[in-house]
């Protein structure tokens, strides 16, 4: 089965950050997912089958993203969760994630 366009995996995974959040998202919050995401899952989604294969569990980490993300707002005292700590969640859930080894990491 062919694999869903890189655009529409990027929303898919903002969507399910923004489902695993337990505070407001700051507007830009979400701007470093296309940045930092869009080239590796581009190249992963060139071999048929990876998202079939791996989707729910890149969405199960963007889930989890947004859960460290709100613990992060929360430990600083936040109400909304800022970019600043999407990034660190998203570092943090990088040095755990380990989807897809055949062609590369999910979660760079």
């Amino acid at each position: 089965m062919p694999n869903p366009p890189v655009e529409q995996v990027l929303q898919l995974v903002k969507d399910a950050i923004t489902q695993g959040t337990g505070l407001p998202l700051e507007a830009n919050a979400l701007d470093i997912v296309e940045p930092r995401y869009h080239d590796s899952f581009q190249a992963k989604l060139q071999t048929p089958g990876t998202w079939d294969r791996d989707g729910a569990n890149v969405l199960n980490a963007a889930r989890q993203l947004g859960i460290i993300a709100t613990s992060v707002a929360s430990l600083n005292q936040k109400p909304t969760i800022s970019q600043s700590a999407v990034v660190t969640a998203a570092d943090i859930v990088r040095t755990q994630c380990h989807i897809g080894f055949q062609e590369g990491q999910w979660c760079p």
